[in-house]
């Protein structure tokens, strides 16, 4: 089954209270929700964030789906994650 399309639309669903890590504090969780289409009008969701402490790189996300998501339609549906880990 080969992909036909990608959108992706972001997120930022807030927290009840502060989290916390050794790393960071967050109030949100920040990221993108992922859609792959395929030829058969099945349709994948994904989910694309960093960790919390490091909510607002949204713009970072957004750039690499950016250059990512062309090189996907035309591919098997199973080939999509060997693409994303090579050069």
């Amino acid at each position: 089954m080969k992909v036909t399309g990608v959108d992706w639309r972001p997120f930022a669903v807030p927290f009840r209270g502060e989290y916390s890590t050794a790393h960071g504090r967050a109030r949100t969780r920040e990221g993108l929700v992922i859609r792959l289409h395929s030829e058969s009008g099945e349709t994948g969701l994904g989910e694309a964030s960093f960790s919390p402490e490091t909510s607002g790189r949204t713009a970072e996300l957004l750039a690499a789906v950016r250059q990512i998501a062309p090189r996907l339609p035309g591919l098997e549906m199973e080939e999509v994650g060997a693409s994303l880990s090579g050069p």
